[in-house]
């Protein structure tokens, strides 16, 4: 879905600071955009389903949202495309490489923790009722 938005990218959630910083980013893409006659994305405003784009008219902004994740955060902040590929990590879990959520499988033993699903300092865990091969 896009969509054409007049102004500045809704920033009423963020905290006073973020929301000045969020500003100024968004007022330097429209600039940016405004002297090159491209479209420039509002990397701050980026998130797993949507990107912001600054329009070459220096007024108006662009929403390109999708129904599914395009990209995922990874633990060090940067963003890759989301990969379901399952790798071993060093505590011993199994988990996807790229995920929206915060995936952990367990690698057997006791079935307490056989799936942990996080995001955003909430989570959620299986468990079964035995010992996992």
């Amino acid at each position: 879905m896009t969509a054409l938005l007049a102004g500045l990218p809704v920033l009423s959630a963020l905290a006073p600071a973020a929301h000045a910083d969020a500003l100024s980013e968004a007022q330097a893409a429209s600039a940016q955009a405004a002297e090159s006659g491209e479209q420039v994305e509002v990397v701050g405003q980026r998130t797993e389903y949507s990107t912001t784009y600054a329009n070459p008219d220096g007024l108006t902004f662009k929403l390109v949202q999708s129904a599914s994740p395009v990209r995922a955060r990874l633990a060090d902040g940067s963003w890759a495309a989301p990969d379901a590929t399952l790798e071993r990590r060093a505590d011993g879990s199994i988990g996807p490489k790229a995920a929206v959520l915060g995936i952990s499988l367990s690698d057997g033993g006791d079935g307490d923790a056989l799936v942990k699903l996080s995001k955003g300092g909430a989570s959620l865990s299986l468990g079964w009722p035995g010992r996992l091969p």
